[in-house]
């Protein structure tokens, strides 16, 4: 399954996830901003193929999260290597979880 993310309809006005949210958006949500921070913590350096740690959501899936980042106004790409889940994650410039500035 793919994801098209744009993490600014996912945060309140201060930004943050908001404890409103179903259940499974608020996870999303939680899943999407760990990969944000990995990914740019990373950034430049490896610019494909960072190991985040993070465990893929996909139900029965033990594989692992890795992303990418091309360009810093370029959206944050995830991939799980077991099963094939993956997304784009736009709109995460100046979030909590951009570690770029």
């Amino acid at each position: 399954m793919s994801y098209i993310t744009d993490l600014r309809h996912l945060l309140n006005e201060e930004g943050a996830i908001p404890g409103v949210l179903p259940k499974p958006a608020r996870e999303l949500a939680s899943f999407l901003v760990l990969v944000v921070d990995a990914v740019t913590s990373c950034y430049p350096d490896p610019k494909w193929s960072i190991d985040t740690g993070i465990r893929c959501r996909s139900p029965g899936c033990h594989g692992e999260i890795v992303g990418a980042l091309d360009a810093v106004e370029e959206p944050i790409h995830w991939y799980c290597l077991d099963c094939g889940a993956d997304g784009v994650i736009s709109g995460w410039r100046a979030s909590r979880w951009d570690n770029l500035d």
